[in-house]
Order: structure tokens, then C-alpha cells, then sequence
């Protein structure tokens, strides 16, 4: 029974033992592989330097960046607060700046009497507009030679006299181009810098071929006499760089059509 009380005892010293050889075992390692590091680190000191600070040295490139670019853009309401903003005057649409080596368009349209239509002229009456349109619109609109499409509504009709209400549109705005309809500052479209399509599917099939082509759209609806809306659609790829400043389409071309499309 001594034995057995004296076993026990001997054992938990020997584990006691062993533990604390272990530890310190332990710390030696961390000591000496501490130690060698250091010896290692200090021989080869630019490597070190780099590992320790290099994603100190990215953070320091984000931030320069970030406020490069917020100087840079500085008057940009989108990164500045604008509490009480200046009015910009717009004065008409500006020509368009040829990108492809056949010309630019200023603005294309629809709907027109034909695919690729120049809208060159000016029609006091329906019946001279009437005159001058293909057979196949002619036949869509039989027996309408004499409406009178500013005040009657007649639903055969209906397809000739929005083009002719269309056509008048876009011939005032191109002639009255400018600050204001009534200002002397006018910068009349020519009609070779103006492209009409039957309908908006087709005029998308021609700016989706011609590339960079045409500056800008517009599809007008005028299902009646009364009514008259119109859609602007911007090209996206006209924004030039000027002086290393990329202009804005939206406020280079599309806010001016929507204005001068307005006051027509």
C-alpha cells in the first residue's frame, strides 16, 4: 500500500518535470528561430523593408490617386456640393464634330417620308407635302390630299399628317436654332446635316451601322392634332476631349435639343 501511495506521487513529479522541460524546450526554439530570423532579416535588410512597408506604400498610392482625381474633377457637381448652382445657357444645338471620314449628322428624326430623307424643304399646306410623298404613303393614305392636318382629325390620315406635323417641327427648330426663338443669335441646321427614317426601328438599324455618325435623335408622336411628344436619344460615343476635359453628351447635346425641341 506504501508502494501504491508513493507511485503516484513519483509520477506526478516526473510529469511536473517533463512540462516545464517542454516549455522551456519550447521557448528555446522560439528564442533561437527568433534570433536567426533577426540575423537573417538584418543581412538581406531591403527585402525586409519592402515586406514590412509595402502595404503602407499601396495605401499611400490609393490615397494620392483618389485625390488626384478629386482635384482634378473638383468643379464636377458629382463630386462637389453644389447648395445654390449658377444656371448654364445653353445656345441651340451645336454642329457635330465629323469622327468617320464620311461626315457627321447633327440630329436624325422619326418618323419621314422615306429612309435617309434631308427635310430641305418648307410646305405651306398638307396637299404640297402631300404631293411630294412616296406612292406607298400615298396609298396608306388614300383620299386625304385636301385635309387640313392642324385642325381635323381623321383617322385614315393619320399616318401622312404626323409626318407632316413632324416635318414642320423639325424644319422650325433647324431654322430657328439658337439661344431663343426670339433672340438674333440663330445657328440655322443645314438640311444635309439632317436625317429623317420611316419609323424609330429603322433609324436604329442606320446609327447602330454608321458608328459615331449621328449626334444625336429625336422620335417624335403626334397621333393627333392636339397632341405633340417627342423622345431625345443621345449617342453616348460623342463626347470629345477638349483641352484634356471630356465634354458631357447629356449637356452638350442632348439638354440643347430637348430646349430647342421646346419651343418649336
Amino acid at each position: 500500500s506504501a508502494a501504491g501511495q508513493v507511485f503516484p506521487c513519483h509520477f506526478e513529479a516526473l510529469w511536473r518535470q517533463a512540462t516545464m522541460d517542454g516549455l522551456v524546450t519550447i521557448a528555446r526554439q522560439i528564442s533561437a528561430l527568433t534570433y536567426k530570423n533577426l540575423v537573417l532579416a538584418k543581412r538581406n535588410y531591403t527585402s525586409t523593408f519592402l515586406r514590412i512597408f509595402a502595404s503602407l506604400f499601396f495605401i499611400l498610392l490609393i490615397y494620392l490617386c483618389n485625390e488626384g482625381i478629386k482635384a482634378r474633377f473638383s468643379q464636377e457637381s458629382s463630386v462637389k456640393d453644389v447648395p445654390d448652382p449658377v444656371p448654364t445657357e445653353k445656345h441651340g444645338i451645336p454642329d457635330c464634330i465629323p469622327k468617320v471620314e464620311k461626315g457627321c449628322v447633327t440630329f436624325s428624326y422619326a418618323p419621314a417620308p422615306n429612309n435617309e430623307f434631308n427635310p430641305s424643304k418648307d410646305y405651306a399646306a398638307f396637299s404640297d407635302f402631300f404631293t411630294d410623298l412616296p406612292q406607298s404613303l400615298k396609298d396608306a393614305c388614300p383620299a386625304c390630299q385636301s385635309a387640313n392636318c392642324l385642325t381635323d382629325n381623321v383617322p385614315s390620315c393619320q399616318t401622312c399628317c404626323e409626318m407632316f406635323r413632324v416635318h414642320k417641327v423639325v424644319r422650325g427648330l433647324m431654322k430657328h436654332n439658337g439661344s431663343s426663338v426670339s433672340s438674333k443669335d440663330v445657328y440655322p441646321i443645314l438640311p444635309e446635316k439632317v436625317v429623317g427614317f420611316l419609323n424609330e426601328t429603322e433609324m436604329d438599324k442606320f446609327i447602330l451601322k454608321n458608328m459615331n455618325y449621328v449626334q444625336g435623335s429625336y422620335v417624335f408622336y403626334s397621333p393627333n392634332n392636339n397632341t405633340f411628344t417627342f423622345l431625345v436619344q443621345q449617342n453616348g460615343t460623342s463626347a470629345d476631349v477638349v483641352r484634356g476635359e471630356w465634354t458631357s453628351p447629356y449637356m452638350e447635346y442632348t439638354v440643347p435639343m430637348q430646349l430647342v425641341a421646346h419651343r418649336e
